[in-house]
This record gives C-alpha cells, sequence and structure tokens, in this order.
C-alpha cells in the first residue's frame, strides 16, 4: 500500500488523471480488505468521480469493492446495485475473477434478504464463471453454500459443505487462502455446535487462533466471526459468564465496523446466555432487540432464529407468531425440495 500511496501522489502532482484514477481504484483494495472501510469507499468514490471525468469506465474491481462494503454493513440494497454495475463492467472487460466475486457477494446479500432460491443461482452463476484459474475467488463458493444451508437449520448439508471447503482451502498454499480457510473452519465449528459436537467445534476454533497471527487479510471480518462462535461454544459448555465475554468482543467490533449483522449476532446469544442464567427479563429484551434489528435489516432468518428464541423464553403464542411470519417469508423463498425440508426443521424448532 506504500507504494500505491507514492504513486497517487506523483500522478497528482503530474496531474495524469489516467495515473489518478487507477491509483484510487488500487487503493480503494487493500483498505477495504484490512477492514479500512471508509477509507476505502473514498478512493472508490474519486476513483468513480475521475474516471467519469474522463469519459472512460472504471474497472470492475471498484464497484465489487463498493458492493463488498455494502454488504458487509447491511446495505444490501445498495450492495446489489453495485454489484450489478460491477458485473457488467466486468464482463466487458473479461476480468473473471471479478466475475466470481461480484456474482459470490451478489450470492451473499440475496441469501441475507431471504432471497435463497436466487442466491443457490447466483453461487452456481459464480461457480460456472471463468475458466478455472480463479482459485482465490472460487475458494469461498463451497463454504458459502454451507453458510446458506445453515442459516436454514439444515445442520447435516451444512455441514457436508463446509466440510468439502476445508477439504478444498488446506490443500491451497499462500497467505491469501488463510481467510477462505478460516472461514471454512469456523463454519465447521458452528455445524458441530449446532449438532451437539463440542469436541470438534473446539478443536477447529484452536486451528483458527492458531492461523489468526499468520493471516491479516480481512481480519476484521473472521475476527468478528470467532468472538460469535466462541460464544456459542460457551454456551455449549454451559460457561455462560465465557459467553456473556465474547458477546461483547463481538459487538464491540460489530460497533466499530458498522456491521449490524453481528449485532443481532451478539444480542442473539447473549439473550440465551442471560436465560440460562434465570434472566428470563433481560434475557427477552436482549432476544427481542436481535429479532426487531433483523427484521429492520429485512433478514428473515435470523428473525426467524430469534424469534424462536424469544418464544423459548417468553412462553408468549403472540411472539411466536413472528416467527411463523418469517418461516413463511423463508419458505416462499424456497424451491419446492429445499422448502419441504426447512418446513420439517422449522416445525421441530417450534416444540
Amino acid at each position: 500500500m506504500p507504494h500505491a500511496r507514492r504513486s497517487l501522489a506523483l500522478a497528482q502532482r503530474l496531474d495524469d488523471q489516467h495515473l489518478i484514477g487507477r491509483a484510487h481504484s488500487f487503493l480503494a483494495n487493500p483498505h477495504g480488505s484490512l477492514g479500512h472501510l471508509d477509507e476505502a469507499l473514498r478512493h472508490a468514490a474519486r476513483a468513480l468521480a475521475t474516471y467519469k471525468q474522463l469519459g472512460e469506465e472504471p474497472p470492475a474491481m471498484v464497484l465489487y469493492r463498493i458492493g463488498i462494503i455494502r454488504h458487509e454493513r447491511s446495505e444490501e440494497a445498495a450492495a446489489l446495485k453495485a454489484l450489478q454495475q460491477g458485473e457488467a463492467l466486468a464482463l466487458a472487460q473479461h476480468d473473471e475473477t471479478i466475475i466470481v466475486f461480484v456474482r459470490w457477494v451478489r450470492a451473499k446479500a440475496l441469501a441475507n434478504l431471504g432471497h435463497y432460491q436466487e442466491a443457490f443461482a447466483a453461487l452456481a452463476a459464480a461457480e460456472s464463471a471463468g475458466k478455472g484459474e480463479e482459485a482465490f475467488a472460487r475458494s469461498r463458493i463451497p463454504n458459502t453454500y454451507g453458510a446458506f444451508y445453515a442459516d436454514l437449520g439444515l445442520w447435516h448439508e451444512a455441514l457436508e459443505r463446509d466440510l468439502e471447503s476445508l477439504d478444498v482451502t488446506q490443500s491451497m498454499s499462500g497467505p491469501a487462502f488463510k481467510e477462505p480457510l478460516i472461514h471454512a473452519l469456523l463454519n465447521v465449528a458452528e455445524d458441530q455446535l449446532a449438532l451437539g459436537a463440542p469436541e470438534p467445534a473446539m478443536r477447529a476454533i484452536e486451528r483458527v487462533a492458531k492461523l489468526m497471527p499468520e493471516a491479516e487479510y480481512a481480519r476484521f471480518r473472521y475476527q468478528n466471526r470467532l468472538h460469535y462462535v466462541r460464544a456459542l461454544l460457551a454456551l455449549a459448555r454451559e460457561e455462560e459468564a465465557a459467553a456473556l465475554e465474547a458477546v461483547d468482543a463481538c459487538l464491540a467490533d460489530a460497533a466499530a465496523y458498522r456491521a449490524p449483522k453481528y449485532e443481532v449476532r451478539g444480542c442473539l446469544v447473549r439473550g440465551r446466555a442471560l436465560a440460562r442464567l434465570g434472566n428470563a427479563e433481560a434475557a427477552k429484551m436482549e432476544l427481542i432487540a436481535a429479532a426487531e434489528l433483523a427484521e429492520q435489516l429485512g433478514y428473515p432468518a435470523w428473525a426467524w432464529r430469534a424469534w424462536t428464541a424469544v418464544a423459548e423464553v417468553s412462553h408468549a403464542p403472540r411472539l411466536a407468531r413472528h416467527a411463523a411470519d418469517a418461516v413463511q417469508k423463508l419458505a416462499d423463498n424456497l424451491d419446492t425440495k429445499l422448502r419441504e425440508r426447512f418446513l420439517r426443521i422449522a416445525a421441530k424448532a417450534r416444540h
């Protein structure tokens, strides 16, 4: 990044608008990967303005970077708009790596909004793009399938995909592949916890802790997830104080990076921990906060989880109806086979 900053300074001294546009485009990427999200958006905006002034199209990477940051901040409408523009540019510029990336992020944004049929289609389109050499981009696809199944409570299917992802990512070399490996391990840990197997989950978390010092790329994303999964592990071990400590770290990162999805996750686990400690009223408040934020964001899978937890704590049929509404929204956006499996899982969760 220091070389890119020097390049930008030189381009500005030369008043070379093409070089200025290229430098801003490049700088948006590492800033975004390192969690300097406002700085990344600033460089992206200046790149777009420079290319507009030149009457030229910007690199597709700029729109991808805007899209992924908006997605990380749960601004899904803005994310999808940027990603659509980015895909059109990537196709025109024959940038196959960015084609994979924009389709991958589009799939995740659609899944957050509960549009799983479209999300699976977008992920399949990412998987089929290019000529196979986009390994860095493609390494994320199997564990994203796993994440979608996990959202729907289909934990066996999620674990199968995540173990496939683990096989793929741990066979790859280079520091850039640490991030998808870490995400695969965290997915596997969460799957195992949901399936009642805390020991393999703990081993996966320990591997992540060992990988953390070696992996700077996108640390702000997986560090937050690590806090959340550690909280789940503490709950599985009936260590409520440790769960609350991990949740505090998760919520602190969520606030620092403006990541409201992790606010939902953190409040959900905090509510469950408080319920275990016998503080039903505080638990109910946390869980309702998680559910209402999930609804505000338009995230029905998380609204379903949170309202289900509220109903368990409060034993209130009126609140259970909110969970049923979220289930219906999700079911309406699934194909027939997946809908039947999901509705069976949702029915079990009510009892």
